[in-house]
């Protein structure tokens, strides 16, 4: 059995090694002995504690978050005290809404007292009537027609009565009336250009070149007399191709007829269209009492009138040698007979037709 070492020795043996560190510890520290003006080694129980340092990012924020916290307060108070003085948010829009509704009736009464005030004014009394484009419409009748519908001023004047009623006259194609402030009404017609006259019915019309039929007789007097047109439909206000069509034709036949120096358009009486599109015309009778139809075609106009001329010319002469020579048949019974009709479709051998 090995005998136990005595715990003695073992501590004596800790203790020489405690003791030999130690020593060797104190000789690195000699020089920090040196400095020590007292002597004496420091060591941890004598040195004074350190006091810990904040960041400086940390002690920043700490102070941002005070302030922040300061502002978030202030703000409270200051929206409790305007939600115990102001009303809540439906009370606010009321408010609103009566102050709008409030503005907008003072608004339009002040306007409907400025408009009656001034309607009634002798300020907006009609003065005068300015009418341009007018030739066959007198300005006494377009006047008296404003006139009529101003009565309680230009300001209220029924501008569409005044132009229904101008263009109801028949002699314009369009109207355009305007106020023009403070005392007058400006009526710009544009009136229809009569190119013949048209019978219809039992009186006499005039016709312009869209087949409108208008006016009267006397509107054509400062452009000569001039053939009445038959067989056209009756037409007011709406443009007609029928009358259109036939229009085109009496133009046609006026220019050849008239296309020499001796104008035979003042020979004819009235233009025909029973057989459209050929043309019938009428003519005095030599002895003036009654007229002949003179049967013309399509076309040739003056040639075969000329020649319905020439024999009623020679009939009235009695000239049987140049009725010979149109290749008259029983030319003596033509003389004294009294002439019903002439056709001229075949210039060089007209046919006389004598009454029953």
């Amino acid at each position: 059995m090995t005998p136990r070492k005595p715990k003695l020795k073992q501590t004596s043996e800790r203790d020489d090694w405690d003791y030999e560190s130690e020593s060797a510890s104190d000789a690195r520290r000699q020089p920090a002995r040196a400095s020590d003006p007292a002597g004496l080694r420091r060591t941890s129980k004598h040195r004074a504690p350190k006091q810990p340092v904040k960041p400086p990012q940390k002690k920043a924020r700490s102070e941002g978050s005070a302030k922040a916290r300061e502002k978030e307060s202030a703000s409270r108070k200051q929206a409790s005290l305007v939600e115990r003085i102001s009303p809540d948010i439906f009370t606010r829009r009321l408010i609103r809404s009566i102050w709008v509704i409030f503005l907008s009736v003072a608004a339009v009464s002040i306007l409907l007292f400025i408009y009656f005030f001034f309607d009634g004014w002798r300020f907006f009394a009609l003065r005068d009537v300015q009418v341009e484009g007018n030739v066959l419409l007198k300005r006494e009748s377009v006047k008296g027609i404003a006139e009529r519908y101003a009565k309680d001023g230009v300001w209220r004047a029924n501008l569409k009565k005044i132009r229904e009623e101008v263009y109801s006259t028949g002699y314009v194609k369009s109207v355009e009336v305007t106020r023009v402030l403070p005392d007058m009404i400006k009526v710009v017609v544009a009136e229809r250009d009569p190119i013949a006259l048209a019978r219809l019915g039992s009186s006499v019309v005039c016709v312009d070149r869209e087949g409108v039929m208008f006016g009267d007789q006397s509107l054509l007097k400062a452009k000569g007399v001039t053939p009445l047109l038959n067989d056209l439909e009756e037409s007011r206000d709406q443009p007609s191709k029928y009358n259109q069509e036939r229009l085109a034709v009496y133009q046609k036949l006026m220019t050849d007829l008239d296309s020499s120096s001796e104008k035979l358009s003042s020979r004819i009486q009235e233009v025909f269209f029973k057989k459209w599109p050929e043309v019938y015309v009428t003519i005095e009778a030599p002895d003036k009492e009654g007229v002949i139809t003179v049967y013309l075609g399509k076309e040739e106009f003056r040639i075969r009138l000329n020649a319905a001329l020439d024999v009623l010319d020679a009939i009235n002469r009695q000239d049987l040698a140049a009725l010979n020579v149109f290749r008259i048949s029983d030319a003596e019974k033509l003389i004294g007979a009294r002439i019903s009709y002439l056709n001229a479709t075949s210039p060089n051998r007209v046919v006389v037709g004598l009454e029953e």
